[in-house]
């Protein structure tokens, strides 16, 4: 079976490829992403580029990692292998991946809808705040989508001939991308369960049970890894049955809790999420077209449901349902984004089945305009980010990849970059972003326990080795979780270093967990107690001077690898 590329296709592919990929470039800034999903998977591929496996390199214990599935992992690793070690540089691949989902939202909406519809969804997909957003951060959103829509067209390219067997080849294209959806992400598992479910309903029982095999295998594999391998800690399955996953003294979550969960995602998906994957700060009315959008793509849905019964028509509905009972701090455009493309199809074959229904002919007009109130905002909110991401740009330059990330965020890793540099490479510290820590000091790196109680911080800086503890400003859980301990036993702690104004809400200090015979020795002869953490004896914790961190793009964990 050939699927033949016309001119004008052809045409509008490349067109539609050169206009993402020269969008996605003037959004590019080597500032790393200020959480801790980026550093883990940077971790991860330097922990498979060197040959230790896929094991948590920031953690003292190296356990073997079960969060988060490979794939993306191993693509960092190869760029790791051949010599990348910047931020900007492992940014490639979720840039790549932007382009890609542009040219396949196209080839499959095109096949459906027409070339001129195709070509607006891919347009509107292309210049979403969400994809241009995340086409810059070193996570998977991008590249899952990418493959998500891969084996989407491939399955239906290869199912489009009534009364055919599907051609193996095709089949193999969207077994080969489904498998790498799941292990880009562990949410591909709808993808997996809408492939196979749409050849059982083309009662295409030889090829179902075929790729039940190929797929399901490497998913148990995985599933019984992350059973009998590694550590509890961020478990998806674990933190799913969390009422608040920050918050674990909150519980586990029972039928209400999961009822709540649903009926606040769905309000929040519906009014700001969904807007907020077009465009940055959504208007009202842009809201409200939004929603009534939504209503077009039910009906558009439902009648692809009835009479295509494809794999983007199972995907929706069991997408869809596993965000909106995902917890709710999760929750966000970045989850959103896999719908887009799917939903903007959808609603287009909503529109045009209402327009004939009114007035036959309508309907291109209706689009066009539809198109045009959606796009406007689009290339208003890229040109508004366009602007920032240059004045960012200069600020990294000057003051390093971590200028534009906020004071706490600096401060944090000003203290890292310091601890790289001054402590012994065995030390091991207590952080609240353990992962972010390793990425710039190379040392290992433990979470502390969210719990007020000082005796669980002591508890696991033992079971952990630690020695050093980080207070910081980015949030409140230090203030929540570790200013307990620091209050109740001044004397267990001393100060080493602090980043940024010691007075600042913003500043983050490093402090030594000094043991019983510190302890005693530094309250010798004292006569009153302590109403707070003193600073370290010089002359037993010598350091080097307090400086940010230096304006380069390299990772330091990436370089000291390498230096070694």
């Amino acid at each position: 079976m050939r699927l033949p590329l016309s001119p004008r296709r052809a045409v509008l592919l490349t067109a539609l490829l050169a206009i993402q990929a020269a969008l996605a470039v003037t959004l590019f800034t080597p500032s790393p992403h200020p959480g801790g999903d980026n550093t883990g998977y940077v971790a991860l591929g330097n922990a498979l580029a060197s040959g230790e496996g896929y094991v948590e390199t920031w953690d003292p214990g190296r356990p073997a990692h079960t969060k988060y599935p490979p794939v993306f992992p191993f693509l960092i690793a190869l760029l790791i292998k051949l010599g990348v070690t910047t931020w900007a540089g492992l940014k490639v691949i979720p840039l790549a991946s932007s382009v890609v989902v542009t040219g396949m939202t196209f080839l499959w909406a095109s096949r459906r809808v027409g070339d001129g519809t195709g070509a607006g969804i891919a347009l509107l997909t292309g210049l979403s705040w969400s994809l241009l957003l995340h086409a810059g951060w070193i996570l998977t959103d991008v590249p899952f989508l990418a493959f998500t829509l891969i084996s989407i067209w491939a399955i239906e390219a290869a199912t489009s001939a009534e009364g055919e067997h599907p051609p193996t080849w095709f089949v193999g294209i969207a077994a080969a991308a489904a498998l790498l959806a799941y292990f880009t992400r562990s949410a591909g598992l709808p993808l997996v369960l809408a492939i196979l479910g749409s050849l059982a309903l083309r009662r295409e029982w030889r090829m179902t049970g075929i790729l039940a095999g190929v797929l399901g295998v490497p998913a148990a594999v995985w599933f019984v890894r992350g059973l009998t391998a590694g550590s509890d800690e961020g478990r998806y399955v674990s933190e799913f049955f969390l009422v608040d996953p920050y918050d674990p003294a909150r519980g586990t979550a029972g039928v209400g809790d999961f009822a709540t969960r649903v009926g606040e995602n769905v309000i929040a998906y519906a009014t700001r999420y969904l807007p907020e994957t077009f465009v940055s700060e959504p208007a009202v009315w842009f809201t409200i077209l939004i929603l009534t959008l939504l209503i077009f793509a039910a009906i558009g849905w439902g009648r692809a449901a009835w009479t295509t019964r494809g794999p983007a028509e199972l995907f929706v509905p069991l997408y869809t349902g596993l965000i909106l009972l995902w917890p709710t701090v999760w929750s966000g455009d970045r989850f959103a984004l896999p719908l887009l493309p799917l939903l903007l199809l959808y609603a287009a074959v909503g529109v045009r089945d209402v327009a004939r229904t009114v007035k036959e002919g309508m309907e291109p007009y209706i689009l066009a305009l539809l198109l045009l109130l959606i796009l406007m905002p689009e290339v208003r909110s890229w040109w508004q980010e366009r602007e920032y991401v240059a004045g960012c740009n200069e600020a990294v330059v000057q003051s390093g990849p971590w200028a534009c990330s906020g004071g706490a965020t600096l401060a944090f890793a000003t203290v890292a970059h310091w601890a790289g540099e001054q402590l012994d490479p065995e030390a091991v510290v207590i952080s609240r972003k353990p992962r972010i820590f390793h990425a710039l000091s190379g040392l290992p790196s433990r979470i502390y326990p969210f719990h007020d109680r000082p005796e669980a911080l002591f508890r696991e800086a033992g079971a952990a080795g630690a020695r050093y503890l980080v207070y910081d400003g980015i949030g409140n859980t230090s203030l929540r979780y570790l200013a307990p301990a620091l209050t109740a036993y001044p004397e267990r702690f001393c100060q080493v270093m602090v980043a940024g104004a010691a007075n600042s809400m913003e500043a983050s200090f490093l402090f030594v967990i000094l043991d019983d015979a510190e302890v005693q020795r530094r309250e010798a002869g004292r006569s009153e107690p302590r109403r707070g953490p003193g600073v370290c004896d010089r002359e037993t914790f010598d350091t080097g001077p307090i400086v940010a961190p230096p304006p380069r793009s390299e990772i330091p964990l990436l370089t000291r690898t390498g230096d070694e």
